[in-house]
């Protein structure tokens, strides 16, 4: 049996086709504590495992729903860690970056900026790299990772120097999760733009400065 191309596992799992519409969501260094993580990750993780080990194409690789509502929650609600996204030059730099990959590295559908994380929906199915006269096709695998890894490195540093501070910026890990079809999309919209309301950060999404929906999907 070949390769699998499109699915990876640091401490999280991550499935990534090249080809697909994808949720996102990545955070500061040190927003979750390690003893936080560890009581995520001890029962929805092994049923992960089980998944990876036990079912094929679309499952494999993707972490439960158990463990993704629990991660965002704490993050929602978390009162202590870093929140230096509240800083309006912090955000905007960030909130800069993300519309500047768009239409290069992918189509950007919908994100908000969050005091300690950031919710991103990208389609890259437009943007698949060719491969080069030999046939290598290794540009296309994980590409996801290396967009999100060339966006944090381009705000890290940014954002320290805003912040006159050193060290990690980002939590080196993302979740990313294959949006499958259109009504999942619009749940997932609906979510990300909807989400500092949720925290209580502003009465409608269209109060929430640090928010966007591309034309046409809302």
């Amino acid at each position: 049996m070949g390769e699998d191309k499109t699915y990876y596992r640091r401490h999280l799992p991550h499935y990534q086709p090249s080809d697909a519409v994808f949720f996102v969501t990545f955070r500061l260094a040190e927003s979750i504590p390690k003893n936080v993580l560890k009581a995520l990750v001890d029962d929805p993780m092994e049923k992960g495992r089980l998944l990876m080990k036990g079912m094929h194409g679309r499952c494999r690789g993707e972490l439960p729903k158990k463990y993704v509502d629990g991660y965002t929650a704490f993050l929602e609600k978390a009162k202590n860690g870093p929140h230096w996204l509240n800083n309006p030059a912090v955000a905007g730099l960030v909130a800069k970056e993300i519309h500047n990959l768009d239409d290069k590295l992918y189509s950007l559908i919908a994100y908000t900026i969050m005091p300690n994380h950031v919710h991103m929906v990208v389609d890259l199915r437009e943007f698949e790299p060719k491969s080069d006269p030999q046939g290598d096709t290794q540009n296309n695998r994980f590409r996801l990772t290396r967009i999100l890894r060339l966006l944090k490195g381009r705000t890290s540093r940014g954002a320290n120097q805003l912040l006159g501070r050193s060290g990690n910026f980002w939590h080196h890990e993302s979740y990313d999760h294959v949006v499958r079809s259109g009504q999942e999309l619009r749940r997932i919209i609906d979510y990300v733009l909807y989400n500092a309301v949720a925290a209580g950060l502003a009465n409608s999404p269209e109060d929430w400065k640090w928010s966007y929906v591309r034309k046409g999907y809302r």
